[in-house]
């Protein structure tokens, strides 16, 4: 999966996973709390229903070009299908690479 933020608080993915209820390009809002380090995820799933996420995300190490994210935690989902989009739950234990 790859998810780009973008300054104007709108974010864009792509995933290769099997797409169920939403498209497998999705866009949607974000807002990120760096004192916290916490992220909102919102995200409109065929016109009708909103789903959302919030993350904690956890460590971090920076190198010269790319940091490394891990430890994240999904704290709060609601909507329908909110496991799975915008980022699959099962992903929360992974390390996120941020470029």
């Amino acid at each position: 999966m790859e998810i780009e933020f973008r300054p104007d608080g709108t974010y864009s993915y792509t995933t290769y996973l099997k797409c169920l209820a939403a498209n497998c390009v999705g866009e949607g809002a974000y807002f990120y709390n760096p004192d916290s380090r916490t992220l909102h995820l919102r995200q409109r799933i065929e016109g009708r229903s909103t789903v959302s996420q919030y993350w904690q995300l956890g460590k971090m190490t920076r190198d010269r070009d790319v940091s490394l994210i891990w430890d994240n935690k999904l704290v709060k989902t609601s909507g329908v299908n909110a496991d799975l989009y915008p980022i699959p739950a099962k992903q929360a234990g992974e390390m996120w690479t941020r470029i």
